[in-house]
């Protein structure tokens, strides 16, 4: 872990996509249809052979939708590496938190295309907590603010929407500010290392996606047995929150977008078994689907995040 530091350098200096070539952007007009589509993914906490099996069958069924040359490119934890290879035109799409996509569509021209939905056609959401561990002094959320120059804090990404934007638009409704408040705040880069940071005892408190087993970000861990249902009580929970969407340059020929965009939306249907290990919250993967997504169903977030103090992700 390392000493937290919010700022846009934080994200956009985080490094760029592993194994991303220097040359320019295979998209030389916005009309010219691509011969190659290159898309970035983040390596999370899943068990190697999961990940390489998704991103193969991915890589597969992409290039049979778009029929063109297809590209994955495996970035640095967290999602900053990815804003910065978008913005850097390294690569076209890639799938990106809710926070990391305001930023993005900001910072690197990212635009929204799809997201996670119910079969009845409804935005995905989910939500982050405040946590501690199960024999933690601390039993209140207002323990937890009344006794914050005794405690240690961990975040899991400054991109991170459950894992960082939530919480201290929390604090920050409360009077506290993390980085002066708290004893030391940390990241922890991903929410199943704040989830076994905090079972360790090595933070007082985190913030993170709420830890259950049906969640498949955690899944490794309850079912090796590195973490039970009641290793960590909760605290406090955040309102909800737009799932994570699939995002694309803008710059995109329009045409090749909604292309890219039917790929994704029609996913369930013509590959089910990619479908059935594509990352989710939870929940009966046949009871979801992938959806059309624009902009405006994160204006709720980016008004939360433009209130936030001293946050200087996004333009004003």
């Amino acid at each position: 872990m390392i000493r937290a530091h919010v700022g846009l350098c934080t994200i956009l200096a985080a490094g760029l996509v592993a194994g991303c070539t220097t040359r320019a952007s295979t998209v030389t007009d916005t009309t010219a249809r691509p011969k190659v589509f290159r898309y970035a993914y983040s390596p999370g906490s899943e068990e190697a052979e999961t990940l390489t099996l998704r991103i193969d069958k991915l890589k597969t069924y992409l290039a049979s939708q778009l029929h063109v040359e297809v590209e994955m490119y495996r970035t640095s934890a967290g999602y900053g590496p990815v804003i910065e290879a978008m913005r850097a035109k390294k690569v076209d799409g890639a799938g990106i938190g809710p926070f990391g996509y305001l930023i993005a569509s900001e910072k690197a021209g990212a635009e929204v295309i799809a997201m996670r939905g119910t079969r009845s056609g409804d935005p995905g959401e989910y939500g982050g907590v405040i946590a501690v561990g199960r024999n933690s002094r601390i039993k209140t959320i207002e323990e937890l603010v009344a006794h914050s120059k005794e405690l240690t804090f961990s975040f899991v990404d400054p991109a991170s929407t459950s894992g960082f934007l939530v919480q201290r638009a929390y604090f920050q409704s409360v009077g506290l500010d993390p980085d002066r408040d708290f004893k030391k705040t940390l990241f922890s880069v991903n929410h199943p290392a704040s989830a076994l940071t905090l079972k360790a005892g090595k933070v007082d408190a985190a913030a993170m996606m709420e830890p259950v087993p049906g969640n498949i970000m955690y899944k490794r861990l309850f079912d090796k047995g590195r973490m039970n249902e009641g290793d960590l009580r909760i605290l406090w929970r955040s309102p909800r929150l737009p799932a994570s969407p699939i995002v694309v340059r803008k710059d995109l020929p329009e045409a090749f977008k909604k292309e890219i965009q039917a790929a994704f939306v029609n996913m369930a249907e013509r590959d089910p078994e990619l479908w059935k290990i594509w990352p989710r919250s939870g929940g009966d993967p046949t009871q979801t689907k992938m959806l059309p997504a624009t902009d405006a169903v994160f204006d709720g977030l980016r008004a939360m995040a433009r209130n936030v103090k001293n946050l200087s992700l996004l333009e004003h």
